[in-house]
C-alpha cells in the first residue's frame, strides 16, 4: 500500500505476451532478447486509493537454462540501466541499493534504483532480481507524491526474487 489504511492490489492472470515498455533505459527487447526458455508478464493495479494515472507496477519473469544465465542477463540488463545517461541526455539515477536473501534453498540477489526520464520527468522504481535460473524484473511508475519509500521498495524487490524461488 501506498496510502495507509487504503487501497487494494488486484493481478491479473501470467502472460507469455511480453509487452513491457520499461523505463527506456534497458537497452533490450524483453520480448524476443535471446536467452530466457519462458517470458512471463504479470501487471499489478492498484485500486481504492487516489492512484495517480499512469501509476501500475509490471513484473516481467525470466527463465533461464542455467542460473549463470539468469545472472548474467540480470548483470548485462542492471549495467544498461547505469549505463542510461551516457545514452540518453538527460536520464537521471537516483536511490540505489542491493538485496539478498535464501528462499527454498535458492540463494536471491539483485538491485534497486530509481530512474528518471527528462521528457516527462517520469520517475520509474526497477528491481531486478535472480532466483537461480529465473530473472525478475518489476518496474513501479510512481510520481514523486505517491511512491513508495526505498526500504518499501527495497522489500518489494526481495519479494520478487522470492516468488520467482517458489513458482515451480
Amino acid at each position: 500500500r501506498i496510502t495507509p489504511g487504503a487501497g487494494r492490489w488486484t493481478v491479473g492472470e501470467p502472460s507469455g505476451t511480453v509487452r513491457l515498455a520499461g523505463t527506456g533505459c534497458e537497452n533490450v527487447e524483453f520480448s524476443s532478447v535471446p536467452g530466457p526458455k519462458q517470458r512471463l508478464q504479470r501487471s499489478y493495479v492498484l485500486a481504492d486509493d487516489a492512484v495517480p494515472t499512469g501509476f501500475g507496477l509490471d513484473e516481467l519473469l525470466l527463465d533461464f537454462g542455467t542460473p549463470a544465465e539468469a545472472t548474467a542477463f540480470a548483470q548485462t540488463l542492471n549495467d544498461n540501466i547505469v549505463n542510461c545517461p551516457t545514452r540518453t541526455a538527460g536520464v537521471t539515477l537516483g536511490a540505489s541499493g542491493t538485496v539478498t536473501g535464501t528462499e527454498a534453498g535458492v540463494a536471491l540477489a539483485g538491485t534497486w534504483r530509481t530512474v528518471t526520464q527528462p521528457e516527462s520527468t517520469r520517475l520509474f522504481r526497477v528491481g531486478i532480481v535472480t532466483a537461480g535460473t529465473r530473472v525478475a524484473y518489476v518496474v513501479l511508475t510512481p510520481t514523486v507524491a505517491f511512491n513508495y519509500s526505498d526500504e518499501a521498495w527495497s522489500a518489494l524487490t526481495l519479494r520478487a526474487a522470492q516468488r520467482a524461488a517458489q513458482q515451480s
